[in-house]
């Protein structure tokens, strides 16, 4: 997670230093870049918590995460916009919980403007669920490690 957050302060880095040698100026929404980055640990943690429980117990899962995770990058909208993708293949983006967190970025960076509010209230109360949820697995499985290892 330590290594991820490097790239990722890098790439934030990159595209402030962008935006403000191009536009001379920062959008006012730069100002909700820490609220966005803290919803992203708080589902990062939560994950964490959840998948280093289970893989205690099933070992696979690293495996599964990886081929998801590549799989991922292809129906999360990274590089490009909902509207760009055919209205049959739509849904998947809105069933997507991840959609909402690259949508608040995109409102913080892109946009410069809150373009999707319901992807931030989607967003905050997903991360504190999956925060609550991956948390609540690993206190529960926690004693079984021992036994399990």
């Amino acid at each position: 997670m330590l290594t991820a957050s490097v790239v990722w302060v890098v790439g934030i880095a990159v595209i402030t230093l962008y935006t403000l040698l191009e536009y001379h100026s920062l959008p006012w929404t730069y100002l909700l870049l820490p609220f966005a980055a803290m919803v992203h640990l708080l589902a990062v943690v939560g994950l964490a918590f959840l998948f280093s429980a289970l893989t205690v117990f099933f070992r696979d899962i690293q495996d599964f995460v990886t081929v998801f995770a590549n799989v991922g990058v292809y129906i999360v909208p990274v590089t490009y916009l909902p509207q760009w993708v055919p209205a049959m293949f739509r849904p998947v983006l809105y069933l997507n919980p991840f959609s909402y967190l690259i949508w608040m970025y995109q409102d913080v960076l892109y946009f410069g403007r809150i373009e999707h509010p319901g992807a931030w209230l989607v967003s905050t109360a997903g991360s504190v669920l999956v925060f609550a949820f991956g948390y609540r697995v690993f206190r529960r499985l926690k004693p079984m490690f021992g036994n399990a290892l």
